[in-house]
Order: C-alpha cells, then structure tokens, then sequence
C-alpha cells in the first residue's frame, strides 16, 4: 500500500493501545485479610466465559489483559468456613488500566465444646455430644478429644 499526501509519500502511523487488565481481591470481611483458594467466575456481559480463576496467596487474582469493554465477576467456590459471597459485579474496563474490585467473605459461625472432670479440671476424652438447631434438627454427633 502506497499513501501519498499532495502527491508526496506520506507516513501513516498504527498506534496500540494494551488490552485492559482486571485484579480481583478476596478479603475476609472482619480482619480484612486477603484469602486464598476463592474460586471465582468471569464472563463477558453477554454470558461468554472468560475464566475461570483461583485467587493466590494474599487473596489476589491478577488477569493480565481482558478483550472486553465490560465484565461481571461472580464467586463461585468460598474456602471451608467461609460464607459464599454471592453478589455479581460489573466491572467497567478501560483500555490500558487495571480494573480492580473487591469480594468479601463472612466467616461462618462456629461452636467449640469442652467437658472437663469437676474435680481436675481436666479435659475429658471419649465424651460423646448430640449438637442439635432450635427447630430440632440435627446438626451432628461429635466426641472430644483428649484435650476435652
């Protein structure tokens, strides 16, 4: 391809612009600390899946460069004692940038039992309890150890 301006060769210049880039951060909603092993899906806003990805340690998921104006992010997988976080987010991408958005994740409750000797004080192993909701269903069985 020849390009001339007034008859005289002209120059035609292409310029790049980087694909934009998308950080997501997993932290636990109290201490505010990054978790890792937090599965997350990311889809373009017609439904097309982008990926599928696991945040590392520190709770971060770097995604280097995403050919798509707009994404929605959307956990798919909480890590044990964790509460599913599951809003969607759409993020807005820009060419050159790094996109980041942030999940967080309730720790679910939790219930320690301890049976100890009266006399002692110290723990009793072997000790079988029935855990039970209030509606009364049942929740498990479960046996100290030898700390009680």
């Amino acid at each position: 391809m020849e390009l001339k301006l007034n008859g005289d060769p002209g120059i035609l210049e292409f310029e790049n612009t980087h694909l934009p880039g998308l950080v997501i951060r997993k932290v636990d909603s109290i201490t505010g600390a990054g978790l890792a092993g937090v599965e997350f899906l990311v889809t373009a806003l017609d439904g097309r899946k982008i990926g599928t990805y696991v945040t590392e340690e520190g709770g971060v998921i770097r995604i280097p460069a995403i050919d798509e104006a707009s994404v929605v992010v959307r956990e798919t997988k909480a890590i044990p004692g964790y509460e599913i976080d599951t809003a969607e987010k759409t993020v807005r991408l820009v060419p050159g940038e790094v996109a980041e958005v942030e999940f967080t994740n309730t720790p679910l409750p939790g219930l320690l039992i301890k049976k100890v000797d009266s006399v002692t004080g110290l723990g009793m192993a072997g000790v079988e309890f029935s855990v039970t909701k209030l509606s009364g269903a049942r929740v498990g069985t479960y046996t100290t150890d030898a700390g009680g």
